[in-house]
């Protein structure tokens, strides 16, 4: 058992409980409560845990005071100078490596839950897709998950126009993870201007990314690189990552579903509005990233907090307006993308918990087996840190390095 495993089944019994008794306010706010309560402690306790010990830790056993990170004394190439900074302070204020961790996860589901204040209902469920699709950005990618972390506070800043805090949490955001800029940068250009998303909008993302399915991207890229002079080194690069593109995949259906769901539903509330940035440049991202898995996985992460929330908020929104809507045909298809949005949902949830459980199961070295801080009550922190920085480190070598070979 592992807990990414773990999780995911106690997530998938609370789920269950929004679907019962609907009218019962205190019954699904008290389910929230225990399920938010079981998926923060699980996360927080894990101990050396994942691959990425191997870099994480080695890095935070040598990082250097703030000051000399300041002076420029002491620099990590591998990471970007915020989570290094953040790296130091943790350690100059005496925190283990698990003491980071658990900071890590308190500001990532301090920002989840203030996320999940803007739904009226179905949060429990939330919870279990947010987990399922994005496990490893909670339990093993600490920078990455700090980004995000900022990102959702800097749009709930924008939201309660508190310009100045907007900004200060996209400059963290970026500080933490490279990544960040492209989604920061234009999510920031469409509040800058004060673009206006309409359903057109996502319909025309629709029909590209219908387009995009018979089109040769990977030669029109290529030749493109070609044309704008890439150096050598970056063309094989290029070749690289667009030679691990897959056209067919399944995972197609629930990315055409949220978009399609965008051209169809709307929600028109203060913060959902202000969300709908995000939703278009998510889903462009969506239309031209979706063959190239590898670096959508890591794109995603941070859209799919506002995918789940905007789906599931305008969905209960939608149920409660059922009885205003006139048209018996708008109230039959809004029906009907409701349901069918949603079962697309859980059906995807459970297919990427079945293929993380196989994942699983093929790895050689297997650094994702439960290990917690609890078990430093029968053995030695040394012998724990040992045997899982072994674990992390023949992942890499094993299964990480054999699997970009392949």
């Amino acid at each position: 058992m592992t807990l990414h495993l773990l999780i995911t089944v106690g997530l998938m019994l609370f789920a269950a409980t929004d679907f019962v008794l609907p009218a019962d306010k205190k019954f699904h706010r008290l389910m929230y409560q225990l399920a938010f309560a079981f998926v923060f402690v699980f996360s927080t306790i894990k101990y050396y845990y994942g691959a990425d010990i191997h870099w994480y830790v080695r890095m935070y056993d040598v990082v250097a005071p703030p000051m000399d990170i300041v002076t420029g004394k002491f620099q990590w190439p591998a990471f970007e100078i915020g989570y290094t900074y953040f790296c130091s302070i943790c350690k100059y204020i005496g925190l283990s490596y698990w003491g980071l961790t658990a900071v890590v996860s308190v500001i990532y589901f301090y920002a989840i839950h203030r996320l999940f204040r803007l739904m009226p209902r179905f949060k429990v469920l939330a919870l279990f897709l947010l987990f399922t699709f994005d496990v490893n950005l909670i339990l093993v990618q600490n920078r990455q998950c700090m980004a995000v972390s900022f990102l959702i506070l800097a749009y709930l800043a924008y939201c309660e126009s508190k310009k100045i805090r907007t900004l200060l949490y996209a400059l963290l955001a970026l500080s933490m993870h490279k990544s960040a800029i492209l989604f920061a940068l234009p999510v920031g250009v469409f509040w800058m201007f004060g673009f206006q998303v309409k359903k057109e909008n996502y319909m025309m993302v629709f029909a590209l990314m219908l387009l995009l399915l018979i089109l040769p991207m990977n030669k029109l890229l290529f030749a493109l690189a070609n044309a704008v002079g890439m150096s050598e080194n970056m063309l094989v690069s290029l070749n690289h990552h667009l030679a691990m593109a897959d056209a067919i995949q399944p995972i197609f259906i629930l990315y055409a579903f949220m978009i399609l769901f965008l051209c169809v539903c709307d929600n028109q509330k203060n913060y959902f509005s202000q969300m709908k940035a995000i939703l278009l440049v998510s889903s462009l991202a969506l239309a031209l990233l979706y063959p190239y898995y590898a670096s959508l996985l890591r794109y995603r992460s941070y859209f799919m907090p506002f995918f789940i929330v905007y789906i599931l908020s305008t969905c209960s929104m939608l149920l409660e307006q059922e009885d205003n809507v006139k048209s018996i045909l708008n109230k039959v298809s809004q029906r009907v993308l409701m349901q069918a949005s949603c079962g697309v949902f859980v059906l995807f949830a459970f297919f990427s918990t079945y293929v993380t459980y196989n994942w699983l199961n093929s790895l050689k070295s297997n650094p994702y087996t439960i290990s917690t801080v609890f078990d430093l009550l029968k053995r030695d922190e040394k012998e724990i840190r040992k045997e899982r920085m072994e674990l992390a480190k023949k992942n890499w070598e094993l299964d990480f390095v054999e699997e970009s070979v392949n």
